[in-house]
């Protein structure tokens, strides 16, 4: 929640949530995933028949679960947490 609350400061409701540099970052699953294994959260198990890497560990849509938990609505899928 930190995070997010960083990433917002200064920022109108029609800016980007993560930027970098000014500029709206929309991909960032590669930076997710070194960051994961740099923590020792995630890890690189080999490779696929196409030689792209195969990779386990905590994932970004973890991260809605674990919010979902915290405001006590653990894994009810009726929570408002998401939104259908």
């Amino acid at each position: 929640m930190i995070l997010l609350k960083q990433s917002v400061t200064g920022k109108s409701a029609d800016d980007y949530v993560f930027t970098r540099e000014g500029k709206a970052v929309l991909d960032f699953r590669g930076a997710w995933l070194a960051l994961c294994v740099k923590a020792g959260v995630g890890e690189y198990v080999g490779k696929d028949e196409r030689g792209k890497p195969i990779y386990e560990g905590w994932l970004f849509h973890d991260l809605r679960r674990s919010a979902g938990a915290e405001h006590g609505c653990g894994w009810n899928p009726r929570c408002a947490v998401h939104e259908d």
